[in-house]
């Protein structure tokens, strides 16, 4: 069931994890949901709390850039979790821990909540590098990583003539050729001596970049 909503408990006095405690996930990415259904798959009567810190419904943020470039619509992007009828699975959506109590066995969240737990698993994925560079601040600068990311750069594309995506690995040439869809001309910026330098040797690096040149990137 879902459950939006966290309930504050009252604090524990003892240091020993309580085995009737949840097992709490915090995140609700794709590493996140597919260690609730690994959970589920092996404890069918699980009680499971999950937190994710965005208001949306789970969704499988590697592949944004194809709702970026118009290739898949948000439904396709959803990430169900089907829940076997014996178990509890609360989704508390909205709701960023902020603190973890590995001693009284709780996390803590944004507005103040404590929820204990007899497991815990760290699920919250990674961080976008963003140079500290003179106007990264400024308007029209954004990030990749989320819905709502994407939402904004897909708004700003139509006004767009030129955009510049700092970061020639995978999901900066995704990027880049999502804001190609309505004409946008587009660079990219690599400070590497090819494109996805952690993944190709320099004659493959070469090849890419000759294929994006002929789409216009």
């Amino acid at each position: 069931m879902n459950q939006p909503m966290p309930v504050t408990d009252t604090p524990n006095t003892s240091a020993a994890a309580d085995p009737q405690a949840p097992v709490v996930i915090v995140g609700n990415g794709p590493a996140g949901m597919a260690a609730a259904r690994a959970l589920l798959a092996r404890r069918p009567a699980a009680h499971v709390v999950i937190y994710g810190a965005e208001p949306h419904r789970p969704y499988n943020r590697v592949r944004l850039s194809s709702v970026l470039a118009g290739d898949v619509a948000w439904d396709g992007l959803t990430d169900h979790l089907i829940v076997p009828s014996e178990a509890r699975v609360e989704q508390r959506l909205g709701y960023s821990v902020v603190a973890v109590d590995h001693q009284q066995h709780r996390v803590i969240d944004a507005a103040g909540n404590s929820q204990r737990y007899s497991k815990l698993i760290l699920a919250t994925g990674s961080h976008p590098h963003v140079p500290g560079i003179s106007g990264i601040d400024l308007p029209g600068v954004y990030t990749f990583r989320n819905r709502d990311d994407a939402e904004a750069l897909a708004a700003r594309r139509v006004r767009s003539h030129h955009t510049v995506v700092l970061g020639g690995g995978l999901l900066g040439l995704e990027a880049a050729r999502g804001m190609q869809r309505n004409g946008t001309r587009v660079t990219v910026v690599e400070h590497a001596d090819r494109l996805m330098s952690s993944q190709l040797d320099l004659g493959a690096s070469q090849t890419l970049a000759s294929h994006l040149a002929e789409l216009g990137i």
